[in-house]
């Protein structure tokens, strides 16, 4: 059913009503009065209904009238409140921040950099999707995710980028391996041992950096399985499968009683990073965000 009034006669009505004086109400309305009186015929022909009672100059709300009144002014309120909702919302920056990262970033860079994101950002939305380096420099070429946590990437020139954790490499051992007896290892106690390796795909980073300390040390384990996640690689160490190695945080913030972690010997590999990367020039104001974030995350542990 169409409504029978429109935004400006309820306002004229309301400053009558007020008002109970035509002339008043025509000033406070900014127009003459006999425009006014239109505008009140309109509405009460369409309503069908008396609204003022009229004698001399004297004006009276009818028992319609103030019937009508309340509901109006309802209506200019809702009107106003939509009117400054869909103002604020055409004049605010549609905040969104789309975050890619691979499975180790999630214990340690991960949050440390989305401290105080709703705080700071409380209407803006976070998107988090977990994914391996390679997929992340994918995403971030079509625009899919604002920034990523991955891995060192010969590709990240086509970005702007920052170091934001460093970590040491450990060994995953079955609970009930001879080596656990050591307190820490070297990659010399894998030699000829069954060896769950890094993808060297989907993990190339990773999978370079064992595959060349080995090689350095001229040791040869013998590779049974080769996973992605570092979760994975725990349970089928778990499983008796092989001895592996995985970042130092993995082992950190992992319980898993089936194995035991050990440190190499300090020369034995080198540290491995996560890189904070994101498009160059984006102005997303949440990646400003993220990016001061980091600066601050990475001055704190001094990187």
């Amino acid at each position: 059913m169409p409504i029978p009034f429109d935004i400006h006669q309820l306002q004229c009505f309301i400053a009558v009503a007020e008002e109970l004086h035509f002339g008043r109400a025509a000033q406070r309305m900014h127009l003459t009065q006999p425009p006014l009186s239109r505008q009140i015929k309109l509405l009460e022909a369409r309503l069908d209904v008396q609204l003022f009672e009229r004698s001399g100059r004297e004006v009276r709300l009818t028992a319609a009238g103030a019937a009508f009144l309340g509901g109006a002014r309802e209506v200019i309120q809702a009107a106003r409140t939509s009117t400054a909702l869909a103002r604020d919302a055409a004049n605010r920056p549609q905040e969104r921040l789309s975050l890619g990262f691979t499975p180790v970033a999630a214990y340690e860079a991960l949050p440390g950099l989305l401290r105080g994101f709703n705080e700071d950002l409380p209407l803006a939305e976070l998107a988090l999707n977990e994914l391996m380096t390679l997929a992340q420099l994918d995403a971030l070429v079509r625009n899919d995710i604002d920034a990523a946590l991955l891995r060192p990437s010969i590709n990240l020139f086509h970005f702007d980028s920052m170091r934001v954790n460093v970590d040491s490499l450990v060994a995953v051992l079955p609970g009930n391996h001879a080596l656990t007896k050591k307190k820490e290892l070297r990659l010399s106690d894998f030699e000829n041992q069954p060896y769950i390796g890094h993808d060297p795909v989907r993990a190339k980073y990773l999978a370079d950096i064992t595959g060349q300390g080995f090689r350095a040390a001229n040791v040869s384990p013998r590779t049974v399985l080769c996973c992605t996640e570092p979760q994975t690689m725990l349970a089928m160490v778990g499983a008796g499968l092989g001895l592996a190695i995985v970042a130092g945080q993995v082992g950190r913030y992992t319980s898993n009683p089936l194995v035991e972690f050990r440190p190499f010997r300090a020369e034995t590999l080198p540290a491995i990073e996560i890189w904070m990367v994101w498009r160059k020039g984006n102005r997303n104001p949440t990646v400003e965000w993220l990016i001061r974030s980091a600066e601050q995350f990475v001055a704190e542990l001094g990187i």
